[in-house]
Parts: C-alpha cells; structure tokens; sequence
C-alpha cells in the first residue's frame, strides 16, 4: 500500500486542505475576522482564494464535471484549471460573464499575487497596491440588494484600500455563486419540461399527473437539490445581508 494511502482511501494532503471550503456556519465568522482583525496579508490572500474556488465551481458546473478524480485533473499542477489567470480567461471564453467581471478578477489575482509572492510585508495602503484597487469596474449586479455595496465600493467617499478589496472580493463571490445559482435552476427547469413533453407525448402517465409534474417547475431550487451545496454559504440573504454582520464598520 502506498504512503499516501490509508485502508485503500488516499489520504488528506495540503492540497486538499487548501481547497477545503469553510462550512455555512463558519464563512459569516471568517468574513467578520477578515474585515477587522485579519492583518492584510492574511485578508488579501485568503479573500481571493474564495472568490477563485466559486470561480472554479462555476466553471466546472458549466462544463457539467462532477467526478473527483477528473476535478483533481483539471486543477492540478499544469492543467487548465491550475492558475487564477487560466481559470479567468477559460470563464470569459465560455460566457460566464463579461469583460468588466474578468477585468476585475484580474485585480484581484494581481493584488493577490503581490501579497502573496513579495519578500517584504506588502500593506493595502501602499500606494501600487491602492491604484490597483481603484481600477475596479462596474459591473452589473444580480440583484438589487448589492447596489448600495457598489456604491460604497467605487464611491470618492471610501479611503480604505482593504476595506474596498475585500467589497470586491464580496461582490465577486456573490455574483459567481448567484450566477451558479442562476444555472442550475435554469437547467433543472429545462430537464423538467423535457421530461414532461417526453412524457406527454409517449402517454406513459395520466394527465391528472402531468399537472402535478408541472407544478414541480416552478418550484424553487433548494439546497438538497445541489449536490455540492455545502461548499457554499447561504446566500439567500443576498449580499447586502451578508455585510451586514460588520454593523457599519466597513470604511474603518
């Protein structure tokens, strides 16, 4: 048997404690920490490494790949799904969203990168790191409730680089989870009338069923009908919500 392997299961190596996502009741409390008391190499680093594991999810819901081992072979070391840039450009070929959300994706992986890669202590308030920031673009938001975030995002008004990175990591991840979000119902809406209209026209069950199945359609998605909805936090709060836990103190 090998090292890596533990009564024929592989065993947990850093690789998959990095790509581990925090549990519901875990992410509000992590979000709190990093807008507060996470020093900002901490707070750079882990914020973009979220908004890259809801980038890859929504990739790789896109491209319909569920099997583990097949995951661990597009993201591994050298495969397409390996780096923050390959995974931007790939969701940008594939339409998952528009040149502005990729143009700050890229703001958030170069800001990341300088964070993570530089020998000295890098801060948000050095002034590289700040213009950086600012080129942040609007992008059209899912849902109403994020507007007054952009506002305080690309308002003159906010004079703190953290605080507007992390906005935007916010923002990001809303968006990507909210458009996986938008894709399953889609497709699970559309598997439902194709079953219907198979149905129907083979005579296989009565019509009073039919109905019924019909009903199902516009029922809304639930987290039991998402196989991986426990990498993800609830969103049903939308993200005004989510920041709302920090009670005001976001310019601080």
């Amino acid at each position: 048997m090998g090292a890596n392997m533990s009564k024929g299961k592989p065993k947990p190596n850093l690789r998959d404690l990095s790509r581990e996502y925090p549990a519901a009741a875990d992410f509000k409390d992590l979000r709190a920490y990093l807008f507060t008391d996470a020093p900002d190499l901490e707070a750079a680093i882990s914020s973009s490494a979220s908004v890259e594991m809801d980038l890859e999810n929504l990739i790789l819901y896109r491209l319909k790949v569920t099997n583990p081992q097949t995951i661990k072979e597009l993201t591994e070391e050298g495969a397409p799904l390996c780096t923050f840039h390959d995974k931007i450009e790939l969701g940008l070929v594939l339409k998952l969203y528009s040149q502005d959300v990729a143009h700050n994706l890229h703001i958030i992986r170069r800001v990341r990168n300088c964070f993570a890669h530089s020998i000295k202590l890098v801060k948000f308030d050095h002034a590289l790191v700040d213009a950086e920031i600012k080129k942040a673009r609007w992008f059209k938001p899912m849902g109403k409730d994020i507007r007054p975030v952009y506002k305080f995002l690309f308002g003159k008004h906010s004079k703190n680089a953290k605080t507007r990175f992390l906005i935007l990591c916010v923002a990001c991840n809303y968006f990507l989870m909210r458009r996986t979000h938008v894709s399953m119902t889609t497709a699970k809406k559309a598997r439902e009338r194709r079953m219907l209209k198979k149905a129907e026209k083979a005579a296989l069950i009565p019509m009073s069923q039919l109905s019924k199945l019909a009903g199902l359609i516009n029922r809304p998605l639930t987290q039991s009908d998402d196989p991986n909805h426990a990498k993800h936090p609830d969103t049903s709060g939308g993200l005004a919500g989510q920041l709302g836990l920090y009670g005001g103190r976001l310019d601080k």
